[in-house]
């Protein structure tokens, strides 16, 4: 049968190295360890798993890190997951989005008994089909099997520490190439505050400007009222005075007609009358 590549992560070294010195002697098995959400991602786009076995708590502590944490480790519902923790059913029960991604869960403390069962069922292995592993495998000195397990966490917690130094690296040249830009946007956003600035102050002599224009304006419009009321009061007077005049040329038109009916009387007596008066 061919092996089957379990990844098995866990924050805490002692439970790693504890759930490892159980499933190490199973046979078709190859077993991958992570210590952290970071890691495992890691191994997950590396390598080509079968089962994913994850501890509640690493998980807990880093989820807000990665939003979308439970689709990538998955693959998208594609790669078997088991959940470990101390209260499995209220986990799932208080969080009942992840049983679309948790094919099982394991409460700890566990048995190897209980583990392989659960593993096997997952991965689907039928119970005819499962593979003791050799005597000689057993009869492994425990001691020297721990040191393997430990020496390949602290290998792959040293290659994980190294890829985050890189990371970091590459973070602190995004900000530099930041702080890089920000000064800029600051320096033109400078210029563009004097900009306004110098455009402030041409604006305020324009406004001077036209306030002093204005104030013309409205002397001039004061100087034009008082010309048009003059000029309405001479128009009152001379419309006064057409008026006297109009009267004095009509009592001069009777005058004179009187005078011109008078003379005509006059011309027309007899000389001796006219003698006699």
């Amino acid at each position: 049968m061919t092996s089957k590549n379990i990844l098995i992560a866990d924050q805490d070294l002692n439970n790693l190295q504890y759930f490892f010195s159980y499933i190490s002697g199973f046979a078709h098995y190859n077993i991958m360890n992570a210590v952290s959400v970071a890691m495992a991602l890691q191994i997950q786009k590396e390598k080509k798993l079968d089962l994913i076995i994850i501890d509640w708590l690493t998980v807990l502590n880093s989820e807000k890190l990665y939003p979308n944490f439970w689709e990538d480790l998955t693959h998208h519902h594609t790669l078997p997951l088991i959940l470990m923790t101390h209260t499995a059913s209220s986990v799932l029960e208080s969080n009942p989005e992840l049983a679309v991604f948790v094919r099982d869960t394991i409460r700890k403390p566990f048995n190897a008994m209980n583990l392989r069962e659960k593993m096997d069922r997952v991965l689907n292995i039928p119970p005819p089909h499962r593979m003791e592993p050799p005597l000689a495998q057993s009869s492994l000195d425990t001691e020297q099997k721990d040191t393997l397990s430990l020496a390949s966490i602290l290998q792959r917690q040293k290659e994980i520490i190294d890829f985050e130094k890189e990371m970091m690296i590459a973070e602190r040249i995004n900000l530099h190439q930041l702080r890089e830009e920000l000064r800029k946007e600051i320096a033109q956003l400078e210029d563009e505050r004097k900009k306004l600035e110098d455009e402030k102050k041409d604006l305020v002599k324009q406004q001077a400007y036209f306030t002093e224009e204005e104030n013309t304006l409205i002397s001039t419009q004061v100087r034009l009222q008082q010309d048009l009321d003059n000029f309405e009061l001479e128009k009152k007077l001379f419309l006064q005075q057409q008026t006297e005049l109009e009267k004095a040329w009509k009592q001069f038109y009777l005058e004179k007609e009187a005078f011109l009916n008078e003379k005509k009387n006059i011309s027309q007596k007899p000389p001796h009358i006219l003698r006699k008066s």
